[in-house]
């Protein structure tokens, strides 16, 4: 009966910090504008069955930004200048994948995030800013999760 309960009471801790990890979570409109003085990155990947396991872990100007499964999108507001991505994972035997990006404070951009093979059991991420308002069959998302700079 005590380890039953002790159990319980495991199940119970674990599904509170659960919940209180998914309500601290603030979301945006994809339309939204950003801040006065900011600019608004929209970084993005698109659901793929190949390569689904691999999380892209997001970095805007050597700072850690968020990590992107299969799938998903979030926004991450940034000063205006250029801006220096980059997306990896953990396994990153052929190096980060980069692009630059020139924002303007009050402009919301895209950035596509796609996983790759590049040679057996290794994975890569394309990192590719797109003109505009990505095509739905890519980005069907309303409201995505906003990111915090570290």
């Amino acid at each position: 009966m005590r380890r039953q309960l002790g159990v319980l009471f495991i199940v119970a801790m674990l599904a509170g910090c659960a919940m209180g990890r998914e309500a601290s979570r603030q979301t945006v409109s994809v339309d939204a504008q950003p801040p006065p003085g900011l600019a608004r990155v929209i970084f993005f990947r698109p659901s793929r069955s190949a390569l689904f396991l691999r999380d892209a872990q997001i970095s805007v100007n050597g700072r850690s930004a968020c990590v992107l499964s299969n799938g998903d999108a979030f926004a991450y507001d940034v000063a205006p200048g250029e801006l220096a991505i980059v997306a990896k994972n953990w396994e990153d035997l052929l190096g980060a994948r980069s692009a630059s990006l020139a924002v303007d404070s009050g402009k919301i951009y895209f950035v596509q995030i796609a996983a790759e093979r590049a040679i057996p059991l290794s994975t890569w991420f394309s990192v590719t800013p797109v003109d505009g308002r990505p095509a739905a069959a890519d980005f069907s998302y309303s409201v995505v999760n906003l990111c915090k700079a570290s």
